[in-house]
């Protein structure tokens, strides 16, 4: 799929990653995610006009640890 509005979370994940902040298998399920999401709405023709805001909200990098931190809990 060809969604490049998602490569910003996307390289902030990496950072975090390289930064060993996340470990591979919280990178991969993030990922999986993400796809997962867009493959939905492709499938159902919605728009992705608003996935750019959800893009914006991941990508600060405070509330990604933050929720971070609360899936550790959750899983």
């Amino acid at each position: 799929m060809e969604s490049k509005v998602i490569y910003p979370y996307f390289l902030m994940l990496l950072e975090m990653r390289q930064n060993s902040e996340i470990d591979w298998d919280k990178l991969i399920e993030l990922a999986h995610i993400m796809e997962s999401y867009l493959f939905r709405l492709k499938v159902c023709r919605h728009a992705t006009n608003g996935v750019n805001r959800i893009v914006i909200a991941l990508c600060d990098k405070d509330k990604a640890k933050s929720d971070l931190q609360k899936m550790k809990y959750i899983n």
